[in-house]
């Protein structure tokens, strides 16, 4: 278990949501992440293999720039009429142990040591369907036909670029020690073995297709999203797909808690504002959120692994130990979210099969995310 606390300023960013969202402000959207397995809620506790992920986000819904960005290879030949961007940035730290953290002596069968803080920079195009548009002078009319998806999220293309440094450099040590120190829990012995200092750098991108619409507001319901894409890098590169989903009560209109391993920067980025903008709607954001919402989730991605850093070692240099990994890696979450006006807390449970040939067992670890849907400044 390791505990921690980060404390860092919002990045700045631009977003382009004037030709869908109009000229009302909205606030940015900072948000916290922390994983770790003290939020599993078990009785066996103790830091092994992803042991720790911290990460501090700041996302911009609305801001005053002029184009959208589809000069950007994911957004090209979007229809500015149906699409809002959004941009965002971060700051992270993950932390990899064995799983007998005891022994200062290199464990064969067991993964390296390991830590990666990183900046991220994350730009969002959400999709939302209008309505057809009345028959023009030439008897020509909108050809969308999908009454169901009008005024709402009907797909979400991620794009994350992840620059930052694997290796002592990282601070992994100090971070895990110094907490374990606060906390007076036994620090771990063999950090001097981890994985050498290496630039890490890994591009993510997520595809989200909503397969059945949110439910309207004061309603209960259930959607749907499925989701695929990967992410390419010295740190990490594989392939997947996934699938989500929700029931609740008053379901916001968004693409749902950010997958995992990826902590993509998607949950409450397309709020209810955002559709009624798209949607030519004149009620205000204020009056389209209700002030609580409930829901619960389930969600499984697999995953193909042609790369993983902490399991690998480092590609430019020869790390003092790695570990032979597993091709097929799959995570099964489960979770719930509670917004009480402007304030969101997503918990999630994950199951993670195992990542590396001699691994005996799957890992449980908890998330917790707390996210301000509207803060100006």
């Amino acid at each position: 278990m390791t505990l921690g606390v980060v404390l860092v300023s919002g990045l700045p960013a631009a977003a382009d949501l004037r030709k869908c969202l109009g000229a009302s402000d909205t606030g940015s959207v900072p948000s916290a992440f922390f994983e770790d397995d003290v939020l599993w809620l078990s009785g066996r506790r103790g830091d092994k293999y992803y042991t720790t992920g911290v990460r501090i986000a700041q996302a911009f819904p609305r801001a005053q720039s002029s184009d959208p960005p589809s000069h950007i290879w994911p957004f090209r030949k979007l229809a500015d009429d149906d699409y809002c961007f959004s941009q965002g940035g971060a700051v992270g730290l993950n932390l990899y142990t064995p799983e007998n953290t005891k022994v200062s002596t290199i464990i064969p069968d067991d993964r390296p040591y390991g830590a990666w803080l990183y900046v991220a920079y994350v730009l969002t195009a959400f999709q939302v369907l209008r309505p057809p548009r009345a028959a023009s002078p030439a008897g020509e009319e909108a050809t969308n036909a999908q009454p169901r998806w009008f005024g709402k999220l009907r797909q979400a293309r991620v794009l994350e670029l992840d620059l930052g440094v694997v290796g002592p450099a990282a601070a992994g040590k100090w971070f895990q020690n110094t907490t374990h120190r606060i906390i007076n829990k036994e620090l771990s012995r063999g950090w001097h073995n981890q994985i050498k200092n290496e630039p890490g750098f890994a591009a993510q991108y997520q595809r989200f297709i909503r397969l059945q619409p949110t439910p309207d507001l004061n309603r209960w319901g259930w959607d749907a999203t499925t989701h695929f894409g990967g992410s390419l890098g010295n740190v990490f590169t594989n392939a997947n797909l996934g699938g989500t989903l929700r029931f609740g009560y008053n379901i916001t209109d968004d693409i749902g808690p950010a997958p995992r391993p990826q902590v993509l920067m998607t949950a409450s980025l397309a709020p209810d504002e955002f559709t009624q903008h798209a949607a030519g709607s004149a009620a205000s954001s204020t009056a389209s959120r209700k002030w609580f919402e409930l829901h619960a989730f389930v969600r499984g991605e697999p995953r193909l692994v042609l790369r993983n850093e902490f399991l690998q070692g480092t590609l430019l240099r020869k790390s003092p130990h790695s570990v032979r990994k597993r091709p097929f890696v799959a995570d099964v979450e489960a979770g719930a979210v509670v917004r009480i006006r402007w304030i969101q807390v997503t918990w999630r449970t994950v199951l993670r099969s195992p990542e590396f040939k001699t691994q005996k067992r799957s890992q449980r670890f908890g998330s917790l995310n707390v996210s301000f849907l509207d803060c100006r400044f």
